[in-house]
């Protein structure tokens, strides 16, 4: 159940993170001082390095380079659980004169052994595209400058903001192959600077700014990103690339669970060394109760970078298994069917492309689910693919684990291809990527408080 989706997502909600605010510096608080000045002034580079539960695991780069166009790039490399490295680079490029429009952008995720994943963003006759691993252009909802790129800084500069006041933002989001939006609140405003804070259904993320609004360090519930003077001071992570490799992580329970995948609801109160705030209960239920949003329901049923809708040999597969003709429900049923059957359950120690996954036919959860994931948007059944913990029967033990929801009659159903379940039974606990990039580093059991069944069986 080697979930490596986590160490994928959270270094992207990370790197999306930053972008926001530490890849761009306002070495001046005159309001009056004019953009080009401000750009001028933020040429150069600078190092970060990223630690876990104050263990390096990463460094984290940006540089602002000025020539006939304003360059930002932004780079991350990473390693978490696995022996191969994560190394992800975006590069934004803006005319050098008004009104500063994006001319484009590009994002690489390279993971393992020949895992690139390449996506762009493209302006043509007046419009930005983004441009799919696929090759496929999905027009952007809206436009993109510099300004864009810049707001948070310039509301600070310009407004200096009260405490709790808070910002929408625009940028690219480059996972989902389109512009997305942030919120960003004032935290305090200190003797160090600003404090800014945004969160999501992912976490949440902190950045405390110097008088001059530049990043000094982010930190959220385990990760921690501090500035420091050049690439050597940040790149110490490199003198764990030979450690040994942990042992797979799990979590035991007080007894066993009986029955589980007939589980409809599971309370459990963790114990010990954990990412939590003492006293939480954890709860699973196989009936959902999350509701769809229907303003963001058509983004998930969109061609995204880990997701390659209009790949043909996608288009025909999920065309041949979930005719358009059933219903979303017995249209699911058939792809879970498929997945489960197609795919052989193979450990990884690499993430792989759902184009891999299908010429190789193996993979572990997250294969089994961003096959599904992706099949699913093509039959035109609105579907994500989730992490969490779930509960192995054969070990007796919770441990890391990716599995789906899908939209039917606007409700979140949670599935497992994996596991062959219509229903993903109540063992399945959704949690943030933060928390479960952390849980490496806990020490904990759970004690079982509530159970429900099926049918009120056994």
């Amino acid at each position: 159940m080697d979930v490596k989706e986590t160490r994928k997502r959270w270094g992207l909600m990370c790197l999306a993170t930053l972008i926001a605010v530490t890849a761009t510096w306002l070495y001046q608080q005159n309001p009056r001082q004019s953009l080009v000045e401000m750009i001028q002034q933020m040429e150069g580079e600078h190092w970060y390095r990223v630690s876990l539960n104050q263990q390096a695991v990463g460094q984290y780069r940006t540089a602002v380079l000025l020539d006939r166009t304003i360059r930002f790039v932004t780079e991350m490399r990473f390693r978490l659980d696995s022996k191969f490295e994560t190394h992800i680079e975006e590069v934004h490029v803006f005319a050098a004169e008004p009104p500063y429009q994006l001319i484009r952008a590009t994002h690489t995720q390279r993971r393992g052994p020949g895992n690139v994943l390449n996506a762009r963003v493209l302006r043509d006759r007046g419009k930005l595209y983004a441009v799919a691993p696929t090759g496929a252009r999905l027009p952007l909802t809206t436009d993109y400058r510099l300004a864009d790129y810049l707001d948070i800084e310039l509301w600070l500069m310009s407004d200096s903001p009260r405490p709790k006041l808070s910002r929408k933002t625009k940028h690219i989001d480059f996972e989902r192959l389109d512009i997305a939006t942030k919120v960003w609140s004032i935290v305090e405003r200190n003797n160090q600077g600003y404090l800014v804070r945004s969160a999501n259904e992912l976490g949440f993320a902190e950045i405390q700014l110097d008088p001059k609004f530049m990043a000094k360090a982010m930190v959220d519930r385990h990760f921690f990103l501090d500035r420091v003077t050049d690439e050597a001071a940040a790149s110490i992570w490199r003198q764990r690339a030979n450690s040994p490799h942990r042992p797979d992580f799990s979590i035991t329970t007080a007894e066993p669970l009986h029955n589980p995948k007939k589980l409809s609801r599971l309370v459990l109160k963790p114990f010990g060394e954990m990412p939590w705030d003492d006293g939480i209960l954890l709860v699973g239920n196989s009936v959902s109760h999350i509701k769809v949003d229907p303003n963001t329901l058509a983004s998930f049923l969109r061609e995204t970078l880990q997701h390659p809708v209009s790949d043909e040999s996608i288009a025909a597969l999920a065309s041949a298994v979930a005719q358009d003709t059933l219903s979303p429900l017995n249209r699911a049923e058939a792809l879970i069917h498929f997945v489960h059957d197609y795919l052989v359950y193979e450990d990884l120690q690499h993430i792989q492309s759902v184009s891999e996954t299908l010429s190789r036919r193996r993979g572990d959860c997250s294969e089994f689910a961003e096959l599904f994931t992706t099949l699913a948007r093509a039959a035109r059944l609105p579907a994500k693919t989730i992490v969490g913990l779930a509960y192995d029967a054969d070990n007796g033990v919770f441990a890391k684990h990716a599995w789906n929801e899908i939209a039917v009659d606007g409700l979140w159903i949670p599935v497992d291809p994996t596991w062959n379940q219509v229903r993903a039974d109540a063992t399945h606990l959704r949690l943030s990527d933060e928390t479960m990039a952390a849980l490496d580093q806990s020490s904990m059991s759970f004690k079982v408080v509530e159970t429900e069944y099926v049918n009120a069986g056994s």
